[in-house]
């Protein structure tokens, strides 16, 4: 960034957005500004730890989109669910960072959340999802379950074996 610029007193804040909650909510996701090709128009996507989506337009921060995943019957899973190791407070939902194909607009991101309706460490499941970046509904085939068995390691593949020549 061009110094003159940050020191010229034209630099600065030019937006905030309060959820349509009105909860306090957790964004560990860092925030993705990204302008799709079939808009033109530049859009902040912002993914919280109870598994909402929102997409708010770049220059004024109008909201464009909001998506609850625990709508949809994913809610987030609860901290409370680890016992003693918990380093984010409330929920987990959407922790890590999204990632963006701008070739098709499509957002792929994780959301935690339980493989049922029950409760409990052993019933948390993560979803890989594929979400249009403009609509934020789902891509075909998508949201996938990834989810092992509580309590049981899986073992790295054998090597293969060396040959000589």
């Amino acid at each position: 960034m061009d110094p003159s610029i940050i020191s010229s007193g034209g630099f600065g804040q030019i937006w905030s957005y309060a959820t349509p909650t009105g909860a306090s909510e957790q964004f560990y996701a860092k925030p993705l500004v990204f302008t799709p090709s079939t808009t033109g128009r530049q859009i902040v996507l912002s993914f919280s730890e109870h598994n909402r989506i929102y997409s708010l337009d770049a220059v004024n921060g109008t909201l464009l989109a909001t998506r609850d995943l625990g709508l949809e019957g994913e809610g987030p899973f609860a901290v409370s669910d680890l016992g003693q190791c918990n380093d984010i407070g409330g929920s987990i939902g959407v922790t890590g960072t999204p990632v963006i194909d701008p070739a098709t607009d499509t957002v792929y991101f994780w959301a935690k959340s339980y493989i049922s309706t029950i409760k409990g460490f052993q019933n948390g499941a993560y979803r890989f999802h594929a979400i249009d970046a403009v609509t934020l509904q789902e891509r075909a085939g998508f949201p996938k379950s990834i989810q092992g068995t509580p309590g049981k390691l899986i073992p790295p593949p054998s090597p293969a074996p060396l040959t000589q020549s």
